[in-house]
């Protein structure tokens, strides 16, 4: 991943994912993540750290902290977000754990999460920023929102807040950073000592990885306008294959085959049942995101309603209802992969019949 990503131009993975964990079964982001464990989500956290940055790409370690849920997490027309509350136990032993290990293996930036945390926003939350990231365990990288997450202004910055992504505005378009935090640094609200604090953190890791010598221009591959002519940059590399599918075969889940169940024995009739029967209707625009094809992981849908509802309205509303008469073959969001190949068992019969039809003496 780290030398597809290098290759594309890409500065900085979002990722690894170490929180949520997925201790609310509900969550929607839980699938980003390694295990609901701690321990092992900051093992394989650290070591997904390491192998990024290790082909001089920014690892970014979220969501900090404590985000392990999708509802109301995102502060929109009115209201607060949601606040995940928790004790200073819960904090060291559960949601700091693999964060710690992020920060061991080197880490370089931290995304804030949207949601508050024992009811202060995380991204101006001096506790788990200055208090608990950057003093006890000692990360020196910077501290990046999450998208449109900085709800404090230029009082995120003394609260250990380094970068506003991805513009500075809010969600609802209010300008929380740039010009703001400029007047705060001159009227002496914001420290020039924190500002330059902020420079170094966020300069550090360009030249700590090479960055300023190994990559091609940043966002080379990703442009505006996916419709205009554009260079098509596979970095694909063969030599990854086998990998990838050793991945995938250990990846199966193995049914056991009771009183010799298959192979079928010449069946007149099979029938098939249940909503993972057939795969998804392949529904949705192709302008190269996130919604594109497979990649929100549903059966039809009302796209205009899946968006109108996810992001525009109030957290009042009715959400849209997403794989109600088919299985969910991946997860949605800014993380989503569409997978280039999906089969169903009614689609891989149907295959194999007409093989065997076209074959038949």
């Amino acid at each position: 991943m780290g030398a597809e990503f290098r290759k594309k131009g890409i500065n900085v993975h979002l990722g690894p994912t170490i929180g949520p964990l997925g201790r609310v079964v509900r969550g929607g982001r839980n699938w980003e993540g390694f295990a609901a464990d701690a321990y092992l989500a900051g093992v394989l956290g650290g070591a997904s750290v390491e192998g990024m940055q290790s082909q001089g790409v920014q690892s970014c370690a979220k969501h900090y902290i404590a985000n392990e849920q999708e509802t109301n997490r995102i502060v929109l027309d009115k209201g607060e977000s949601v606040s995940s509350n928790l004790d200073d136990r819960t904090m060291h032993e559960v949601y700091l754990w693999p964060f710690q290990n992020a920060v061991k293996a080197g880490v370089v930036n931290v995304m804030c999460s949207y949601q508050r945390v024992n009811n202060s926003y995380a991204c101006s939350n001096s506790k788990i920023l200055n208090g608990l990231l950057k003093t006890e365990l000692g990360f020196q990288g910077f501290v990046v929102t999450d998208w449109k997450a900085n709800f404090a202004g230029p009082d995120a910055a003394p609260a250990g807040l380094d970068m506003a992504m991805p513009d500075g505005t809010l969600v609802m378009g209010q300008q929380a950073w740039g010009q703001p935090l400029l007047d705060a640094v001159r009227n002496g609200s914001v420290p020039e000592t924190r500002l330059d604090d902020m420079v170094t953190r966020i300069l550090s890791p360009w030249f700590l990885l090479n960055q300023d010598s190994i990559l091609p221009n940043p966002g080379i591959g990703k442009i505006d306008n996916v419709t205009q002519p554009h260079p098509i940059i596979d970095a694909r590399d063969p030599s990854s294959r086998p990998i990838l599918f050793q991945d995938a075969v250990q990846g199966h889940v193995l049914v056991k085959n009771t009183k010799s169940t298959l192979p079928l024995n010449s069946p007149r009739l099979i029938s098939l049942f249940g909503y993972s029967a057939k795969s998804p209707d392949l529904f949705g625009p192709s302008f190269g995101s996130e919604a594109d094809g497979w990649a929100s992981g549903t059966e039809p849908i009302n796209y205009d309603e899946f968006f109108q509802n996810t992001w525009l309205m109030s957290k009042n509303h009715t959400r849209s209802v997403i794989g109600i008469n088919g299985t969910m073959i991946g997860a949605a969001g800014s993380a989503a992969v569409a997978p280039a190949v999906f089969t169903a068992p009614f689609e891989s019969l149907k295959s194999l019949l007409l093989i065997l039809l076209a074959t038949r003496v």
